[in-house]
């Protein structure tokens, strides 16, 4: 999806996948074991096909398959489980990227955040009120939008199912039309921009220090910051992260799994050649947020229908 240039991929890959777990449920006669098992095979799959994959990415994942398995499979009425689940999936994706950061560096980012705020807000005779507790603001408002883009995928997703059965037939005589389009790998330097980001916080951090603190206060905190940051990362890249991919390998190993993931790898291919044509037949829309909605239900269609 990152290399169809889709605006804002990192939300809509999430909300992609809430709604593909909603879909499991709904056609699943026993919904807790399947996604429970479908949880652990994308978890399998990502490490076999990207093994440097974070320690973050996996939480990620099988928070949502765990709370998708225990809520899409009580006995609540659809409505109520399935926006309990959507809302849950989609604020721990919105606190995670505030988790994370919190974790690695401490409650010195938010600190250094608000005072940079408060000292510019003060410099431009901006109100107190405005500046107060700003990072809290901050994640209040990503919350929100995670909230808003939940209830979204919900509305949406309510009368899915029969949407797809009803539009299917239009879908795959469209994609017949589609001259498919290979699609180039990334040439991004993601592992590049987070290294910069990362020495970036930390100067930002110390730096507040220095202009908040004596001289030598500030240089004990920076130290203290710097080696408490250390640790937190060489535990997560050292500890943590082998640890996980051990569990992963033994999984993906044993005999049980091997058949199913390799079955799901060797399909790869093909839905590498469906993404294309989904976003092309979507970019037909005439307004540009109809078009995710779109290709979704366009590439649900073909994944789940042959059209060739």
């Amino acid at each position: 999806m990152h290399a169809l240039k889709i605006p804002f991929t990192g939300i809509v890959l999430g909300g992609s996948a809430v709604v593909i777990l909603s879909l499991i449920a709904w056609f699943s006669e026993k919904p807790f074991k399947t996604l429970l098992r479908a949880t652990l095979l994308v978890m399998l799959v990502k490490f076999t096909v990207s093994p440097h994959t974070s320690f973050a990415a996996y939480i990620a994942v099988g928070f949502q398959g765990l709370m998708a398995a225990l809520f899409l499979s009580s006995k609540l009425p659809r409505f109520i489980s399935l926006l309990s689940f959507f809302l849950l999936a989609m604020w721990e994706s919105a606190l995670q990227k505030f988790i994370m950061p919190t974790l690695i560096f401490g409650k010195d980012l938010w600190t250094a955040m608000d005072e940079s705020v408060a000292k510019m807000a003060s410099e431009l005779n901006l109100p107190e009120a405005w500046a107060q507790d700003f990072s809290w603001k901050v994640i209040m408002a990503y919350l929100g939008l995670y909230t808003l883009w939940a209830l979204l995928l919900y509305a949406w997703t309510l009368s899915l199912p029969n949407r797809l059965e009803v539009n299917k037939t239009r879908i795959l005589n469209a994609a017949k039309t589609i001259i498919p389009q290979q699609m180039h790998k990334e040439t991004s330097n993601k592992k590049r921009y987070r290294a910069s980001a990362f020495f970036f916080i930390l100067i930002f951090i110390a730096s507040s220090f220095f202009l908040n603190y004596g001289k030598e206060d500030a240089l004990l905190k920076a130290m203290i910051l710097v080696f408490r940051t250390a640790a937190v990362v060489l535990f997560l890249l050292y500890v943590l992260n082998p640890l996980l991919r051990w569990l992963l390998k033994r999984n993906a190993q044993s005999e049980k799994q091997k058949g199913a993931i390799l079955a799901i790898v060797n399909e790869l291919p093909a839905l590498r050649k469906q993404l294309p044509i989904a976003w092309t037949l979507a970019k037909q829309k005439p307004k540009k947020w109809q078009r995710y909605p779109d290709f979704l239900q366009n590439l649900l269609v073909l994944s789940l229908f042959d059209y060739e």
